[in-house]
């Protein structure tokens, strides 16, 4: 019988926001989020907002300053069709360290659901 596996909070191994350093783009970050989040702002012209993601403690922080891109109006749409690309990148990353990728790959077949409000 296959099983869905759900998680839920930034503290499960299988978020986006469970620390973990990721070294990407000759740049370190605290979690895939915040390194998401630093080449959002880098992809869209704001260095300034990326350096201060980049900084941030959690990839909470990050999220939220990410919210503070400069933009004339929305997001570039170049970044819109490179977004899911680049989210898979980091999220390979994440999985390079041994202990995380030996608990991922310990699920199994079994479906990977993010039980979150936001629908991301």
């Amino acid at each position: 019988m296959n099983m869905d596996v759900k998680f839920k909070g930034r503290g499960y191994f299988l978020s986006n926001f469970y620390p973990c350093k990721t070294h990407m783009w000759g740049e370190n970050n605290s979690c895939t989020e915040a390194a998401y989040q630093y080449k959002k702002a880098i992809f869209n012209g704001d260095v300034i907002t990326a350096r201060k993601i980049q900084a941030a403690r959690s990839g909470l922080q990050a999220k939220y300053l990410s919210r503070c891109i400069m933009v004339k109006r929305e997001l570039t749409p170049s970044w819109m069709l490179q977004r899911r690309r680049i989210m898979y990148a980091v999220v390979a990353v994440q999985f390079r360290e041994s202990h995380l990728r030996k608990r991922l790959l310990d699920t199994g077949n079994h479906r990977l659901i993010e039980n979150v409000a936001s629908g991301d």
